[in-house]
């Protein structure tokens, strides 16, 4: 039985990777390293904007 996702924005490494002005390498990077949680599909990754936001504000309050 499928899970269902909630109706939320999934982003992929690329646009996070503009968004955050990095490359997309560092995009990959952090969510190998468990710093940002991204789900899998087939052989590329996907965030939720909720992720994000989460990462974003850790990030901010390390002084990242």
């Amino acid at each position: 039985m499928a899970k269902e996702l909630p109706n939320e924005k999934l982003f992929t490494t690329v646009e996070v990777a503009k968004m955050l002005n990095v490359a997309q390498e560092t995009v990959r990077n952090w969510i190998y390293e468990d710093k940002l949680k991204a789900i899998r599909v087939g052989n590329t990754y996907r965030i939720s904007e909720g992720e994000l936001k989460h990462f974003l504000e850790e990030a901010n309050e390390n002084g990242k």
